[in-house]
């Protein structure tokens, strides 16, 4: 039912991407969910943005962006899954809500 893919990505291309970006962004890129690319980044210790960093770079404020730390992981593989899957996904919750909604 879900087409996975993978792709190949090195810790340094996607921290470029998440700092450039946001973690949401590189999520919706890539077409994953944002508690696994979280949790992706922790345990390839890739820093991301935290809490108010966009806020605050957006109303001018002096943002500091944490440094790459070195590892011993070099690339990984990202499995992304397919388009279609989260949007039949979502519309059918959608659904169900509001089925559940007007039978009250």
């Amino acid at each position: 039912m879900t087409e996975e893919q993978t792709t190949k990505l090195s810790r340094e291309q996607l921290y470029d991407e998440i700092w450039e970006i946001s973690v949401s962004g590189v999520a919706k890129k890539y077409n994953v969910p944002y508690a696994k690319l979280v949790k992706l980044c922790k345990e390839t210790n890739i820093p991301y943005p935290p809490s108010g960093y966009w806020t605050q770079l957006n109303f001018g404020k002096l943002v500091t962006k944490t440094t790459l730390p070195k590892s011993s992981i070099v690339q990984f593989y990202l499995k992304t899954r397919d388009k279609k899957y989260f949007l039949l996904y979502s519309k059918s919750r959608y659904q169900l809500k509001m089925r559940n909604c007007t039978k009250r």
